[in-house]
């Protein structure tokens, strides 16, 4: 079985089975299969905006500084 890490700290995570949750370590969060998922999709998705954002700006200042020299 693959290691999962917390999306949160990104310490070890363990199967509960009688809980059927994974649980992390460090942190202590307690999530199911399915929250996991979302959480790490909500992360990826916000990683992704951000460097969009970051390189929309850096494009438009290259862009920009280009026409004036």
């Amino acid at each position: 079985m693959p290691e999962n890490f917390c999306p949160e700290c990104s310490g070890l995570l363990t199967f509960d089975v009688a809980a059927r949750k994974f649980a992390c370590k460090s942190c202590g969060l307690f999530l199911s299969r399915d929250e996991l998922s979302e959480m790490r999709d909500r992360k990826r998705d916000q990683e992704y905006d951000q460097r969009r954002k970051t390189n929309d700006r850096g494009d438009y200042l290259e862009w920009w500084l280009s026409k004036k020299g």
